[in-house]
């Protein structure tokens, strides 16, 4: 029998073998091991491993700490690195320095006509580097003016890195492939080379899909994006081989693949090895934030977006008082991780959408600001009002071992988020905190793991994943093994819920995933664990 979801696999496996929960990990539905830059098996490399061409940004007119724009400054390094007469450069093989001090990026003068722009980066094997967190500040002066006032989220970024090259479909897949399992058949594989990047897509709307998708579940009427728009899954993958018409891929599936409905692969069009590192960025949020109070609450100074980038990183960075940190947009192994957020509290910290496999890990939020039901109100610690999390049709993500505030959760963005994993977390249990409008919910569908979360925010009432009297709290059933900390009654029936009360061993299910996949676990995550537990200590 083939086992299709988180909640059957462990129900089953737990039924007919009395084991210990380090033997269920071992069986656990989805292998989340995956997630990071390159598959989790190094860290990324350091500035002197690289040999890139360093581009100063005072050698372009950037004087630190003097209060004036460095923009321009910043955009001629740019310029420089990727090439003379170059829009775009997949190998610029560069690092954007900025030394020691504080450079502005934007501020109102940078505006055309009242409209905000980004600083877009399009380049692959590229470094934007700071001398230290607390020695590199990067500062938006000004808030970022939304496209459409009405719309709150329609602000930009102020950096954008990586490609928004569109993806084109490449092949049809006509044989079915369970989940957990490597290959796909197709079509025709005239347009597919092994070590190409792909993006196995579905799309369709047909009622018997839709039904199947929400089961245990039945869809409620406001949920109409997936009669609109489908079912929609987007897993981003490398291809190891090609024998035929099989195509084998590096990850495993994390969905089982019907021919019925309408799979395909897709180019997934990228830049590789773009970072992130050592650098403070500062805004200027608001001092009482408002969730959805308006576009200055929610938007006004958004950071980092990085766009189709492969094995790229984000680590070593402060974000002080930003409406959200950095966000990851069809990218595949992400690393992001040892990142503070700190000042005052905006919307979110760092998320996914529509991603594959990235790895968000070691993040300390300490934001303070307005509770959430009390506007005049003052809280040390409340945390962006959406910690760390996914949204939109992401696969296989990790959020490992972070601290976030007493006034916040996770975030699960609604638009189809699947087989992500909560993974040894310390922070706020706060319901309604995971974000989507009502027609693109369920928040999460399946395969959403919750392992030995700390709770720091005790819940009255009862947790419902799938709530009766509120459109906004939709989740299919998850698997939630050690939670403990401050007290939470979940809703019974709605997930599974295994050790409540204390944690489990082993600690961590994305480390274990990954000493068995290789042996032993890689020195980057055992030096980051340490780091971790400092963040978790300062909550």
């Amino acid at each position: 029998m083939i086992v299709s979801s988180a909640l059957s696999l462990a129900c089953a496996f737990l039924q007919v073998c009395p084991c210990s929960l380090q033997d269920w990990a071992s069986y656990a539905p989805v292998d989340f091991s995956y997630a990071g830059y390159r598959y989790g098996e190094t860290a990324p490399p350091e500035v002197d491993e690289l040999g890139y061409r360093v581009f100063d940004v005072t050698d372009f007119g950037a004087v630190p700490d003097d209060g004036l724009p460095d923009r321009q400054a910043f955009i001629d390094a740019c310029k420089a690195a990727i090439g003379e007469g170059r829009s775009e450069n997949p190998d610029a093989k560069a690092i954007i320095y900025f030394p020691e001090g504080t450079y502005i990026l934007h501020t109102e003068a940078d505006d055309v006509d009242g409209c905000s722009r980004e600083l877009s980066v399009p380049a692959g094997n590229i470094l934007i580097k700071g001398a230290g967190r607390d020695r590199t500040t990067i500062v938006m002066a000004s808030p970022n003016n939304p496209r459409n006032p009405d719309q709150m989220w329609t602000s930009p970024f102020m950096l954008v890195l990586g490609s928004r090259a569109p993806l084109r479909e490449l092949a049809e897949v006509t044989g079915f492939s369970a989940k957990g399992c490597f290959s796909v058949t197709v079509s025709d594989t005239g347009k597919l080379n092994p070590g190409d990047r792909v993006c196995l897509r579905l799309t369709d709307n047909s009622p018997e899909l839709i039904e199947k998708s929400f089961a245990p579940c039945v869809r409620e009427s406001q949920m109409t994006d997936f009669v609109e728009q489908g079912v929609k899954i987007r897993d981003y993958h490398k291809i190891k081989s090609i024998e035929g018409n099989v195509v084998t891929f590096v990850e495993p599936l994390m969905y089982e693949v019907n021919p019925e409905y309408r799979w395909t692969i897709a180019s997934h069009p990228h830049y590789e090895n773009v970072g992130v590192e050592d650098i403070r960025f500062r805004g200027d949020a608001k001092d009482r934030f408002v969730h959805h109070g308006s576009w200055q609450d929610d938007g006004a100074y958004k950071i980092i977006a990085m766009s189709q980038v492969t094995d790229g990183w984000i680590r070593r960075c402060t974000f002080e008082s930003v409406s959200e940190g950095a966000v990851f947009r069809r990218c595949a192994n992400i690393s992001a991780y040892d990142i503070e957020f700190c000042g005052k509290r905006g919307h979110s910290s760092i998320y996914t959408e529509e991603s594959s496999r990235v790895f968000m890990g070691c993040t300390g939020d300490y934001t303070s600001g307005a509770a959430a039901n009390d506007p005049d109100s003052y809280m040390d610690g409340a945390g962006q009002w959406h910690a760390v999390g996914v949204s939109k049709p992401d696969m296989g993500n990790v959020v490992w071992r972070n601290a976030w505030g007493y006034d916040a959760c996770f975030q699960c963005h609604a638009t189809q988020p699947r087989a992500t994993l909560l993974d040894s977390n310390k922070g706020g249990w706060v319901q309604y905190r995971q974000g989507g409008a009502a027609n693109l919910c369920p928040n999460h569908m399946e395969d959403l793991v919750i392992w030995n979360h700390e709770s720091t925010t005790p819940f009255d009432g009862v947790w419902e994943w799938w709530t009766k009297d509120n459109v906004w709290q939709k989740f299919l059933p998850p698997v939630i093994v050690g939670f403990h900390g401050e007290a939470c009654e979940f809703a019974p029936g709605q997930c599974l819920n295994l050790s409540y009360g204390k944690p489990v061993e082993p600690e961590s299910l994305y480390e274990f995933q990954l000493r068995e996949r290789l042996g032993s676990l890689p020195g980057w995550v055992i030096e980051l664990k340490v780091r971790s537990e400092r963040y978790k200590e300062r909550l």
